[in-house]
Formats: C-alpha cells, structure tokens, sequence
C-alpha cells in the first residue's frame, strides 16, 4: 500500500523548509547622537550637535554585535584624536538607532 500525500501537506513542508532556510533581513539604520568637541587651541568643549551617520546595513556589522551596540561602539560616551602636536576630544552622547528614511 503506497502512503498518499495531499496536496496542502506537499505545500505546507515546503513553506516550513523556505521559512526555515531565508536569511535574515538585510536591514538600513542609521545612528543618530549628539556631538561636541575641543579645539586645537582651546580645551573648552563646543557646544552639542545633534548628528546623524551614514547609512549602515546589519550585514556590514560584526555578526552578533546588535545596531544599538554598533552605534554605541561607534560613538563612545567620549574620544580622542591626535594629529602632530593637536589633540581634540569628542564627547557623545543619546546615541540611538534610526530607521533609513
């Protein structure tokens, strides 16, 4: 006796196999902080900046690193850049993740 296989059942493995393999979305977002920085000749801070990145897509991030802890490494609650004899220090801060427009 040959087992019989409807249809809906063909159908419904399928989905379950094409579910189960889709990698995950490749999704947009931006991080959007606010900045200010020193000067070469002054070691006052500016005045905050509110700023937004580039767009970054998930698959350009380091796998299992999240897109609040992509942006948080990326803008650190402060920074440091030399060049010769200049240092300007950048402080960050509210970094939050954005949606692509």
């Amino acid at each position: 006796m040959k087992p019989i296989y409807s249809p809906l059942l063909i159908l419904f493995v399928l989905f379950l196999l094409v579910s189960c393999t889709e990698d995950e979305e490749n999704e947009c977002f931006e991080c959007s902080y606010e900045k200010r920085r020193t000067s070469c000749s002054s070691s006052s801070f500016g005045s905050w900046e509110s700023l937004t990145s580039e767009s970054v897509f998930t698959e350009d991030i380091k796998e299992g690193l999240s897109k609040q802890g992509y942006c948080d490494l990326v803008y650190p609650s402060s920074d440091l850049a030399c060049s010769g004899d200049c240092c300007i220090s950048f402080q960050f801060r509210n970094v939050t993740v954005e949606s692509c427009n």
